[in-house]
């Protein structure tokens, strides 16, 4: 992908807890999850989004200054996915 490229990013199960053992029960929805791109490094901070029953939808620009090569995307503080910048 391009720098400058919009990217769509979703996921689930952003909730304040957990339902490992299946007990039921709502959990709040998280809020101010950042969507950060990280580039040799360096960490910028794309949007900061809440969920909403537990789902992130947004879209993020990478940043113009990306170099060519290798990157991650993070939603949140654990879902990562890597990309290569064109």
């Amino acid at each position: 992908m391009a720098a400058g490229a919009k990217v769509h990013v979703t996921g689930k199960y952003f909730t304040e807890g957990c339902d490992d053992q299946g007990k039921g029960g709502s959990s709040a929805p998280l809020q101010d999850q950042p969507v950060t791109f990280t580039q040799n490094g360096q960490v910028t901070t794309l949007s900061e989004v809440d969920s909403v029953d537990g789902g992130i939808d947004v879209t993020v620009t990478v940043p113009g200054t990306a170099s060519r090569g290798p990157a991650n995307l993070q939603l949140g503080y654990s879902s990562i996915a890597a990309l290569i910048v064109t």
